[in-house]
């Protein structure tokens, strides 16, 4: 009877989990449907609960989850350079009791971020020869005016900048030159004992690592394939947190932001991605999607070979709707261009466009893949602007977007802001859980391009209930609206 009773509360207690486990997963897929990537991720922290069938969908979901992370945070990283290098600039420029001194040395970043290390370099002499600046101040400036002599072939002077500083007992220029030899290539200079020693000295401090140390270590557990370690950092860090306040008189502060966390954000959710999606391909009997998700995610990550046998496994185990073998075709055109095969690239895409010119969500998914990679996408915008003639509508949503977001790449913003505003849900104007995620930021672009800044705030600011680390991007957006206005006041974004 003890047997019995035993082996019924075994099955109940496993029946209860595996019921759980359904919740879970399915949560997890809702959150993914409503746009919130990073609630949708938090599945990863139940993988050690689910048994094996679990296991593979929940694989697949953190794949999906942390690729759309990755090119949502690819874009915000472009956005927030455009936006940063203007917002810098002015302030640099300015002169009188309200110039600021710090401005310099993160305008010098900002032009590092772009990968302009020409123009980075400058302004990081200018910060080296202040003879106001503190020591920690000119220790980074130092790394990152090595690494910009470095990128432009001056390799011996960007070590002798570099000598010494490895023994620094400040983890902030700990973690930028660990950020740097793995930006350089270099990692026999070991860049991971660099981030984990600066790690260790900012928690002998009992506070939280800065967040110029949360960023510079994403950028090297990435490169070293901690991606673990990467995600969990990032789960516990302040992503809106700046990395440095000055203040400016009575009532003025400046906020002053780590530049490059955008982008190493985008880098680890690229690897996660993979991490995920390869652990879904090794499961029996994976979900065919499983390899769509891969060859995207390794297409995306600079891996057109590996990206192409995933599109070979997609298009040949199982018989596929058009719209899903035309996307994988996309997929395949963007990584020949990559290769170096532009034309053949070139030539799938206009057949693309030709053999599918009344379907606009192929249509849309050609020009997103040429847009991507070549400027002259001639032969699928002319099809798209043919389209939606007559039917620029919300029913066209995907394709109104594509063709915004290639004009908006072409400096055309007049014909990017009609196309975008057309595919924008009007009834839920800027919320992610109705739009696309990517098109929200795009078209706050555009709006801030525009001089339209009330409606690029509009839109970063529902954006940043869900993805705090756009914060960057407001203050810069706002920081220039402030003085396009001539205002005295504040910067901060509230």
């Amino acid at each position: 009877m003890r047997y019995i009773l035993t082996l019924c509360m075994t099955m109940l207690i496993i029946t209860a989990q595996a019921h759980a486990a359904d919740i879970k997963l399915q949560r997890a897929m809702d959150q993914f449907k409503r746009n919130h990537y990073n609630y949708a991720s938090e599945i990863r922290l139940d993988l050690l609960s689910m048994d094996s069938t679990d296991l593979s969908s929940a694989y697949l979901i953190l794949g999906m989850s942390y690729l759309k992370s990755a090119n949502l945070y690819n874009r915000l990283h472009g956005v927030s350079i455009s936006a940063n290098l203007e917002y810098l600039g002015r302030i640099s420029d300015r002169k009188g009791k309200n110039k600021s001194q710090m401005a310099m040395m993160f305008l010098a970043e900002a032009y590092l971020a772009a990968e302009r290390p020409a123009q980075a370099a400058f302004y990081f002499q200018k910060v080296l020869k202040d003879p106001d600046m503190s020591s920690s101040v000119k220790d980074l400036s130092r790394v990152g005016l090595g690494l910009s002599l470095f990128l432009q072939g001056n390799r011996s002077q960007a070590q002798k900048l570099w000598d010494g500083l490895a023994e620094s007992d400040d983890p902030e220029v700990l973690s930028e030159l660990a950020s740097a030899f793995v930006k350089a290539g270099l990692k026999d200079k070991n860049p991971l004992q660099l981030c984990e020693r600066a790690l260790m000295l900012s928690g002998k401090s009992g506070e939280r690592a800065s967040s110029r140390v949360v960023s510079n270590s994403i950028s090297v557990y990435a490169s070293e394939g901690q991606i673990e370690k990467g995600l969990n950092l990032v789960r516990g860090a302040d992503l809106k947190g700046s990395t440095f306040q000055e203040e400016l008189g009575r009532n003025k502060t400046l906020l002053f932001y780590n530049l490059s966390q955008l982008e190493n954000l985008a880098v680890l959710y690229g690897r996660a991605s993979i991490h995920y999606l390869e652990k879904a391909v090794r499961r029996p009997k994976p979900n065919r999607m499983v390899f769509y998700y891969l060859a995207e995610a390794y297409s995306i990550s600079g891996m057109p070979s590996k990206s192409n046998k995933s599109v070979d496994a997609f298009l040949t185990s199982w018989p596929l709707p058009k719209l899903q073998k035309s996307a994988a075709t996309a997929i395949r055109a963007q990584n020949s261009v990559t290769s170096g095969k532009i034309s053949e690239g070139k030539i799938t895409f206009d057949v693309l466009a030709r053999e599918n010119w009344q379907n606009p969500r192929i249509l849309a998914q050609a020009l997103n893949a040429c847009s991507n990679v070549l400027d002259d996408c001639s032969e699928i915008v002319s099809s798209a602007e043919k389209m939606l003639q007559s039917r620029k509508d919300r029913s066209y949503s995907e394709l109104n977007y594509a063709l915004g977001r290639h004009y908006l790449a072409g400096k055309k913003l007049d014909s990017a802001l009609s196309y975008m505003e057309a595919g924008r849900d009007k009834s839920y104007k800027n919320k992610i859980e109705y739009n696309n995620p990517l098109l929200l930021v795009d078209l706050a672009d555009v709006y801030f391009k525009s001089k339209k800044f009330s409606e690029a705030l509009e839109i970063l600011f529902e954006m940043g209930l869900q993805y705090p680390a756009v914060r960057q991007i407001q203050n810069a957006m706002q920081g220039v609206y402030s003085m396009v206005q001539e205002s005295a006041g504040d910067v901060k974004v509230l």
